[in-house]
């Protein structure tokens, strides 16, 4: 090329840092342009350019292939079993997404009780190109009131392979009843008499507690509350309901913070059992039920996490009974979308 005229130079991606991983392509990962510009024909002394370098470092972006190619796939990332009424099973599909074998050291399962998983292949292991393993989550009928477990397979060098399973083991009549004698409570007892000749009598008790029922009027002032309490009481009318205990609820002494594992309450006198329900009540659409662990004057201790944040005001801890229907619930409408509906149930012994 004659002197005097520019000959283009190459240009250079140096990327030291490449990172298959998904959540780290968005940080920035070193990589550098080396651009070497054109050169002229001829030394400088006579006109002609000096050499420059210039580099310029940025983030690396992701393209359509590394959304679900160099990363490992768990399918579904979060499953909502619903209502759990009785064992529950679904199949989670683990996907090695990458041209090279990986390397799994492990499955941890975090959260409430009563969730395991089966199938699949034994771990730690290998998954091969490509491969997919497909293993089987049970959720049992019984134990904690709410599911929240997280499992996560660990891939050395990897995030994001886990699958969060949420559910909730108890049916909740949530209508809070009117004030004007809204709720009725009442106690049976089975006891016997033994008459003597000379009328003397010995009394038996023949049940060790007595058979209790819990009778609930309640207004319904929409017809999607009242639909939704209908088609509750339809759908699991022949299973165990938790039942407020509303005489019992009481406001907490301070907010409950989200992922928080006590509440704040006075729980002197009221209906509150180690073992037991309760729960935070807004609404019959806004309430949280939990598994009391421990119980003190001050405060319940629960065995799974608070899954929102709530305030003080506005807010009742309510303890929660077992209990199954006595019979049909009618629903009476009053006028336009306002409805009434009068609910009895009995009490399961402990």
């Amino acid at each position: 090329m004659p002197a005097g005229l520019l000959a283009p130079a190459a240009l250079t991606l140096l990327n030291e840092h490449r990172i298959g991983a998904l959540d780290a392509l968005e940080r920035p990962a070193g990589l550098t342009a080396v651009m070497l510009a054109a050169a002229a024909r001829g030394p400088a002394s006579a006109g002609g350019l000096v050499p420059v370098t210039i580099a310029r470092t940025g983030r690396r972006a992701r393209v359509w292939d590394e959304l679900f190619f160099e990363v490992i796939h768990v399918i579904p990332r979060v499953k909502d079993v619903g209502s759990v009424l009785s064992t529950t099973n679904f199949e989670v599909e683990v996907w090695d997404a990458n041209y090279n074998p990986h390397f799994c050291a492990g499955l941890a399962i975090e959260g409430t009780s009563g969730v395991s998983v089966s199938g699949g292949m034994a771990l730690p292991g290998w998954w091969a190109p490509f491969a997919s393993v497909f293993f089987t989550v049970t959720v049992e009928g019984v134990g904690d009131s709410t599911v929240d477990t997280l499992l996560t397979w660990d891939f050395p060098g990897f995030t994001g392979a886990d699958c969060r399973v949420t559910g909730l083991r108890v049916i909740l009549f949530t209508p809070k009843p009117n004030g004007d004698g809204g709720f009725e409570e009442a106690y049976g007892y089975l006891t016997d008499v033994i008459g003597a000749w000379d009328g003397s009598e010995q009394r038996i008790q023949l049940r060790s507690t007595p058979s209790r029922e819990l009778r609930f009027r309640a207004t319904l002032t929409d017809a999607a509350s009242a639909a939704e309490v209908m088609a509750r009481l339809f759908a699991t009318g022949k299973f165990v309901f938790s039942v407020p205990l509303w005489p019992d609820a009481v406001e907490p002494t301070g907010p409950v913070a989200l992922d928080a594992t006590e509440i704040s309450v006075q729980t002197a006198g009221r209906g509150f059992e180690a073992g037991a329900n309760c729960m935070l009540w807004r609404s019959q659409w806004t309430w949280e039920a939990f598994v009391i662990d421990t119980v003190e004057a001050s405060r319940l201790t629960l065995r799974s996490a608070a899954t929102r944040a709530w305030p003080q005001a506005g807010t009742l801890c309510v303890p929660l009974l077992p209990a199954r229907l006595l019979e049909a619930a009618p629903l009476r409408r009053l006028s336009g979308p306002v409805a009434e509906i009068e609910a009895a149930f009995s009490v399961e012994a402990a």
